[in-house]
């Protein structure tokens, strides 16, 4: 920051604190010399109130005045409640004051005003006024500031030359230039000797006493290289570009400014140069220039690390993607594997039971039952292989539907497990309070919770134990619970904490004496946890386990039910339908009373035959085709009443077929039940997204595949 120091007139008496006038009005009628000075000077009196301005510091004042900012004028001496502190202080104290105030030019250029006070003293010592000397430094330096430097220089050499053959006022004017200018300011000759030096090219050469005086400009200035050549060998020239170092006796150096005017006179040619200080903005400029470097070369290293971490996420995503997608494409393919001999298994089983095929005696429908039994069980292990792999993958869903009767899926599950139960002499017991609870929920996942808590505890129970089933709606907290206790053989605190995970088992040792594949419970935690509820176990060792089953109230209200037995009224009502549907399958008619035609396009052999068998014995026209191109053909061809489509099928699958079939204006209105057994996460939709009418997953069973095509054929 530039140093601001007092212009004190010739002949005043000037100490380090202050300045003697004598008489101030005197003293202030010679004050015309500051005219001259490009330094910007003021005298106030001792009430604070302006005596003079020099045309440097009204110039100033005005510039601020143009841009806006005339509130803050500078002629106004006590404006700035800091600087009629200042100033206050100076005039009572005695002392020398400073002061700093920023000033705006335009709303991109700042300047900093450096307010230099000192007292001025009559012939009493007294306190007769402060002389003010003010000092700018702009904010943005560069080339204006350079400008201003030049400009200064350049009057100031115009104006010893106008005044160079009056010596007083050239010994005046040296007398400022040497004591009061801003910057470091060397006047050389011809010589290239220096004739002159301020206080500040003392400080800024680090020279001092007049020792710059009569030193060669070469041992001074290192401007051979900014230069191209020292400048005043070439007279001519006004100004030197760049910046130059100086070196110091000490050792030390400061990187200047250069500033270079040219005037002639009675001493002949003379070069007026004047330096500013721009070491710390060199260094500060040297910095930033580091930082931004270092922070371009951080910004790239950062970029880079992204890109490839994006990259490395993105792979990872792809294979996860892929894991995924095989994962599921396997389970597909496993479903289809595994379902499709179970379809003739179950159907051959269940035709050969109800006679289609013939009679047959006892031993032989007990034979079958146990075959029909076991490829049944087989299924529900498939199901719920399927089930936890759907939801480790987070695709288990539910249908919820918002009027699930409590009691009707508590009574199933009961009946399910009631043969199994008398099995060992028990009878399942049954509470539920209130009986008339409505629920909102998936009625046939609910189930499948209910019955599995309900068979692991007759598995788990003794011969002659009891178990039961428990429903009460606890309105203080607004939970229903819905508890299976059992009095078997409890589990220990260690195997409860793994309870819940799949394929985990109580007993699985080698010679374990209980079946089972560890998957129920599993399955009914997250079912439980996909209605929003929680599953919770209390057991002792030796005594029997309680499974607590807790949904949230808000889910569940009461509804009246209109007789102690609606339940069992409401499976006589779809007792009749069935019996209405099975009479339509038996008599092989539609509502019209004429024959059913129906295409069944299978490409498995022995499917082809369960189901063709099945419907040819209840007195069906059936067509077979192996693949999706044939049964478009056969289509076109028959004109079916009805199509039952496969869905995975060589040369063309069945959703292809079915969209092709449904673009047709001429087969469109053909009925087509999709038959798959993929059975995975949305293939139902896939089926009704492609066309179909109808969704049965393999394997089927007839009874249902017979009430199916009924339906459809009554629509």
């Amino acid at each position: 920051m530039n140093n601001v120091k007092h212009v004190p007139l010739a002949g005043a008496e000037t100490t380090a604190e202050s300045i003697g006038v004598g008489n101030l009005e005197d003293w202030l009628s010679s004050c015309h010399a500051y005219d001259q000075i490009p330094s910007a000077v003021a005298v106030c009196g001792t009430a604070v109130e302006l005596r003079y301005a020099n045309p440097a510091f009204r110039r100033l004042d005005q510039k601020l005045r143009e841009s806006g900012d005339a509130h803050r004028s500078i002629l106004s001496l006590s404006a700035s409640p800091g600087m009629a502190a200042a100033l206050r202080s100076c005039l009572i104290e005695g002392r020398v004051r400073t002061h700093t105030g920023r000033f705006y030019y335009a709303p991109a250029i700042s300047v900093d005003l450096n307010w230099l006070m000192r007292p001025l003293l009559d012939r009493a010592s007294n306190v007769c006024g402060v002389m003010v000397t003010v000092g700018e430094e702009s904010v943005e330096f560069g080339r204006r500031h350079l400008a201003r430097m030049q400009d200064t220089v350049a009057n100031l050499a115009a104006r010893i030359l106008q005044l160079s053959q009056d010596k007083l006022h050239n010994d005046l004017l040296l007398r400022v230039l040497h004591r009061d200018a801003p910057t470091a300011m060397l006047i050389f000759n011809a010589s290239q000797q220096v004739v002159q030096a301020n206080h500040q090219a003392e400080i800024m050469f680090g020279r001092w006493g007049g020792s710059l005086i009569g030193m060669n400009c070469q041992q001074l200035l290192d401007c051979h290289e900014t230069c191209g050549g020292c400048p005043q060998q070439k007279i001519d020239l006004t100004s030197a570009p760049g910046r130059l170092k100086i070196h110091r006796p000490d050792g030390s150096s400061v990187i200047a400014e250069r500033s270079i005017a040219r005037t002639e006179g009675a001493q002949g040619v003379l070069l007026i140069e004047a330096f500013n200080d721009v070491t710390q903005r060199e260094q500060a400029e040297a910095d930033l220039k580091a930082a931004l470097a270092q922070l371009a070369q951080e910004r790239e290293l950062l970029a880079r690390r992204v890109e490839e971490r994006t990259r490395e996420l993105s792979q990872s995503n792809a294979e996860l993607k892929q894991a995924a997608r095989a994962k599921d494409e396997f389970m597909a393919a496993m479903s289809h594997e595994l379902r499709t001999p179970l379809t003739a298994i179950l159907g051959l089983s269940e035709m050969l039971t109800e006679g289609y095929l013939g009679s047959v005696n006892e031993e032989q429908r007990e034979y079958l039952s146990t075959i029909h039994k076991s490829g049944s069980h087989l299924l529900d292990l498939i199901n719920d292989i399927l089930d936890i792999a759907k939801a480790e993958a987070g695709a288990l869903s539910l249908m919820l539907d918002d009027e699930v009767y409590l009691a009707e899926v508590c009574e199933a599950s009961l009946r399910l497990v009631a043969p199994q139960a008398r099995k060992k002499g028990m009878v399942p017991e049954f509470i539920m309070e209130p009986a008339d609870l409505i629920l909102r929920a998936d009625k046939k996942r609910l189930k499948q919770v209910l019955v599995n808590l309900l068979s692991n505890a007759v598995k788990f129970t003794p011969d002659g134990g009891r178990l039961g089933l428990d429903v009460r709606a606890d309105m203080v907290v607004g939970r229903i619970n819905l508890e299976v206790w059992d009095t078997g053989i409890g589990i220990s605190t260690e195997d409860q904490a793994k309870l819940f995970k799949p394929f985990f088992q109580v007993d699985s040792k080698l010679s374990r004496q209980y079946e089972g594949t560890g998957l129920g419970l599993a399955l009914a935690a997250r079912m439980v946890a996909l209605h929003g509820g929680e599953i919770s176990l209390q057991s002792t060792l030796g005594q029997g386990s309680r499974f607590r089953v807790s949904l949230s109230w808000e889910s569940a209200h009461h509804h009246p039910v209109t007789s102690g037995h609606g339940s069992a009224d409401r499976d006589d009502d779809r007792a009749k339908v069935t019996a209405k549907t099975a009479a339509s399958v038996v008599t092989g008619t539609a509502a019209g009373g004429h024959g059913v035609r129906i295409l069944l396009v299978e490409d498995e052999p022995v499917n082809q035959m369960v189901m063709e068998d099945f419907l040819v014995s209840h007195g069906y026209q059936v067509s077979c085709a192996e693949h999706g191109a044939q049964g478009l053909s056969m289509a076109t061809e028959l004109r079916p009443d009805l199509i039952l489509m496969d869905v995975q099928m060589p040369v063309m699958d069945g959703l292809e077929a079915t969209r092709r079939l449904k673009s047709d204006p001429e087969l469109q209105q053909i009925p087509v039940i999709m038959l798959t057994a993929l059975a995975m996460s949305g293939d139902r939709e896939m089926c009704f997204a492609a066309g179909a009418d109808g969704y049965l997953s393999k394997p089927v069973e007839l009874k249902r595949l017979g009430e199916a095509i009924a339906s459809h054929l009554d629509k």
